[in-house]
């Protein structure tokens, strides 16, 4: 789906959710009368989400002497730029962090939540964190329209 309003007219949503995750967040804390763009872009929103969060992921666990494929994902209260990833056999905390500085991560509204609590809502760490989350899931390191609509299949 194509966005038909606002400043990313003609993007396509699946884009958004990937590469301007605060765009998206912003759009659905929006109020919109059922039958309008608003509220078509946000089902739309929420059904890639879905999807998204549907997606395993592939990365290998951080757990020491693991093998185990990683089913979340941990990062500092004051870092999102790396996430540590986790089956759920291992404990995250056998790194040696401390206790209670951890969040750990399993889908994109609470990578997005994290974002706003921790971080004052800054751009550079939505898209950090989701960007790892999605690669992670297979996302390529190099993005467009084509690869953004294959990841959501």
């Amino acid at each position: 789906m194509k966005i038909t309003f606002g400043k990313y007219i003609g993007k396509a949503m699946e884009m958004l959710v990937l590469k301007v995750p605060e765009y998206v967040a912003w759009m659905l804390e929006q109020h919109a009368a059922p039958s309008s763009q608003m509220a078509k872009a946000q089902d739309e929103a929420k059904r890639l989400i879905i999807k998204f969060d549907d997606k395993p992921f592939m990365k290998k666990c951080s757990g020491k002497n693991c093998n185990e494929t990683a089913t979340r994902c941990t990062v500092y209260d004051a870092n999102v730029l790396n996430p540590y990833w986790w089956c759920e056999n291992c404990n995250p905390y056998q790194s040696g962090a401390a206790p209670g500085k951890l969040q750990v991560l399993t889908t994109y509204c609470q990578a997005i939540s994290h974002v706003e609590n921790y971080y004052g809502n800054r751009k550079s760490d939505y898209q950090s964190i989701i960007r790892s989350m999605a690669e992670a899931k297979g996302l390529p390191r190099r993005v467009g329209d084509a690869q953004s609509t294959k990841f959501f299949l």
